[in-house]
């Protein structure tokens, strides 16, 4: 049974529970994803220049909710410069798939080797996509897939985290201003149980998250015998060998390991500098490191926002107890 109790949200900055979901009962999610199916049909049919119209209409409604859906990212997520660069990105992505979809969907034949033989490639779009997309950049990862999912002639249904939730409101005022796009792209909220319930009703599957949920994701899809794209973390390395422009490589290597707080699945984990040149590139990182300040008491206070999941908070504590008690030493 998929929990259907109001999930309530905490806001980073203040510590305070101050907003909440209901998640779906079983019967309604798998209403809102036959629905969303049956209206994919006409979407395919509508053609890549209807759909490019549409999406189009849905990025201008969205700016009419900028100033909401920028409030919506902040009370989630504690930080303000990186909400604004979030949905700048959303919005550029737009126009980035739009301007590729056509040429990336083309039809097109080729000959082959034996004369009277030719190949005809075509795209079919799965009917229905699901979406399970993480809280360090909501907006962004929520709609990374569906963008591109949604221009190939899919429709798509959307679980967020139910840990930053709030940019969903402003997002589907906007959607309900394009009728169109509305009937093929639904969002519903929940946690885990609700997007473990959502694979058993869709045709794809695209996950954003963590090793160990992302394993859990895959044995599921298999399960329905459908297909699954996982995006998962990582420990990203960053290389300085002796020829790098060091004032470069410092504020990269900053900015890449703490913008967001560190939260991003490409944030800079590991750095391996040559020996000739440590010393110099070591001096250089504190020293800028040290220019930073937290974004408390106001959100332009300084640079580094607060950690968005309070469980996360004990795993990044854990990780550097267990670092020093191994010899690293903190700066």
């Amino acid at each position: 049974m998929t929990n259907t109790k109001p999930i309530e949200v905490r806001n980073p900055r203040t510590g305070k529970y101050d907003y909440v979901i209901i998640p779906p009962p079983p019967r309604l999610l798998v209403q809102q994803c036959k629905r969303t199916r049956r209206a994919q049909v006409y979407w395919q049919e509508l053609g890549i220049e209807g759909r490019i119209e549409a999406l189009q209409q849905w990025k201008e409604t969205i700016l009419s909710e900028r100033d909401r859906l920028t409030e919506a990212l902040v009370n989630d997520t504690g930080r303000l410069s990186t909400s604004v660069l979030e949905i700048d990105s959303f919005l550029s992505s737009i126009d980035r798939w739009c301007k590729l979809a056509p040429e990336l969907l083309q039809e097109s034949a080729k000959n082959t080797a034996i004369p009277f033989i030719a190949l005809q490639q075509a795209s079919v779009p799965y009917p229905l996509v699901g979406v399970i997309s993480p809280w360090n950049f909501p907006l962004l990862l929520s709609t990374i897939d569906t963008i591109p999912a949604l221009l190939a002639g899919c429709a798509a249904i959307v679980k967020p985290s139910e840990i930053a939730p709030r940019f969903v409101a402003p997002l589907v005022t906007a959607l309900n201003a394009v009728p169109k796009l509305r009937d093929v792209l639904t969002f519903v909220e929940g946690a885990g149980e609700t997007g473990a319930a959502l694979i058993e009703n869709v045709d794809l599957v695209c996950f954003t998250g963590s090793v160990a949920t992302g394993r859990k994701v895959a044995q599921a899809a298999a399960k329905q015998f459908i297909p699954t794209f996982l995006e998962l973390g990582g420990k990203d390395p960053a290389i300085v060998l002796e020829s790098a422009n060091l004032d470069l490589a410092t504020s990269a290597i900053l900015w890449g390991s703490v913008v967001n707080a560190g939260q991003s699945c490409l944030s800079i984990e590991r750095i391996y500098v040559a020996e000739s040149i440590f010393e110099k590139f070591y001096h250089l990182l504190i020293a800028k490191a040290h220019r930073l300040e937290l974004a408390y008491p106001t959100l332009e206070s300084g640079e580094i926002g607060p950690i968005i999941a309070e469980r996360q908070a004990a795993i990044i504590s854990d990780h550097l107890l267990d670092a020093v008690e191994k010899g690293a030493v903190i700066h």
